[in-house]
């Protein structure tokens, strides 16, 4: 499971189907994205995410986040 903390540029996520996708949200620089259900619950995501422009990210898999957040208060309340 990860995170993707957005820097700048715009992501989408969609369900994908038997064409486009079905657009779910869209993330923005400073926006985070993730499924949070499929992230809590440790289960596989239906939603796959793509880049709409150039992109600068962090990707952070849940072990780091989780220790992130047992030492930044800022985090762990916003989460």
């Amino acid at each position: 499971m990860i995170m993707i903390i957005m820097k700048s540029g715009i992501c989408r996520a969609f369900v994908p189907d038997t064409g486009c996708g079905v657009t779910q949200w869209f993330a923005f620089g400073g926006e985070m994205a993730a499924s949070m259900s499929c992230y809590y619950g440790q289960t596989a995501s239906t939603i796959e995410i793509e880049a709409e422009t150039d992109c600068e990210m962090f990707i952070v898999d849940k072990p780091t986040l989780e220790n992130l957040c047992s030492t930044q208060i800022i985090l762990r309340n916003n989460l």
